[in-house]
């Protein structure tokens, strides 16, 4: 909070109101997907406006999934690039063939495909991961399949 009489900047504005979308908006996730002994922790980096795409919004955040969890079926409300910073992901999305990636590897992910699984193979070693999300500002970010299509 800021002081009253206090001089701000426009970028201080900017980042405050970014980070009071976030804390409102981290109601956007659907903490109703399923999980192995609630073994998700996701962290909100920034959340903002694109200034140039009426209505449009980009979110970044970390994913760490424990070793061995397992996720439910869910839909993201945007375009999503992924990025592995750590452990190894199992996914499959829709029907296609289920893919591990490793450390350093990314994908992108369509608007509102199925996550059919998501899991951490590895019985030792967290796996964490920085996700972008490009959506609406009105979207759901994560949704379990359930509540979808």
């Amino acid at each position: 909070m800021v002081p009253p009489n206090s001089k701000t900047t426009p970028v201080f504005q900017r980042f405050a109101s970014a980070l009071f979308t976030a804390a409102i908006s981290s109601a956007s996730y659907a903490d109703s997907i399923e999980t192995s002994s609630a073994s998700v922790d996701r962290q909100m980096l920034y959340q903002a406006p694109l200034p140039n795409f009426p209505n449009q919004m980009v979110t970044a955040l970390t994913i760490e999934i424990a070793p061995g969890a397992v996720v439910g079926p869910h839909r993201h409300g945007g375009f999503v690039y992924v990025y592995l910073l750590e452990g190894r992901i199992r996914t499959q999305m829709e029907n296609e063939v289920a893919v591990e990636y490793v450390a350093g590897q990314s994908w992108i992910e369509n608007q509102d495909a199925l996550h059919s699984h998501t899991s951490n193979p590895s019985r030792t070693e967290p796996a964490k991961f920085l996700a972008v999300v490009y959506s609406a500002v009105s979207a759901q970010i994560t949704k379990s399949a359930k509540e979808s299509h």
